[in-house]
């Protein structure tokens, strides 16, 4: 008995996983040798992002058949997804900025020394560190504010 075929797509959300748990174990290694530099702190949420989504698309995926799903007619909720995703991303990317920029609890009440996210030596978002300290919903608004 011959073994059935795995659609293309599942083999590759498939391998991304375990390999992409792989990477973030080492991303993480290299944030804590790093003594949490921005860029590694940024790096490792990032990379969580794309994991999440990896594992959203396999699901998503392993449920559905191509041709098992009929195309929506619904254009408002396509136009709104279409809206709302690359908003989400760079939400995201904002926040990854905020927790980067600190502060990292690692660092609270002890006398290290933690980098903070920067550019020339200046901040780049003064409101970002109050925001890092409250709800990251609030990062937009602070960083608007400053």
């Amino acid at each position: 008995m011959a073994a059935a075929a795995v659609p293309r797509e599942l083999a590759l959300f498939g391998a991304l996983l375990p390999l992409g748990v792989i990477a973030q174990v080492r991303l993480w290694a290299l944030t804590v040798e790093n003594g949490l530099a921005p860029g590694y702190v940024m790096g490792h949420y990032i990379l969580s992002m794309i994991l999440l989504d990896a594992a959203f698309a396999l699901a998503w995926c392993a449920t559905y058949e191509p041709s098992e799903r009929e195309r929506t007619d619904d254009r408002a909720g396509v136009w709104a997804v279409r809206f709302l995703l690359p908003l989400g991303a760079l939400t995201f990317a904002v926040v990854t900025a905020v927790t980067a920029a600190g502060p990292h609890a690692g660092g609270a009440g002890t006398v290290d020394l933690i980098n903070r996210l920067d550019f020339r030596g200046q901040r780049i978002c003064p409101g970002w560190q109050t925001a890092a300290r409250q709800s990251p919903s609030c990062s937009w608004c602070r960083c608007l504010q400053s």
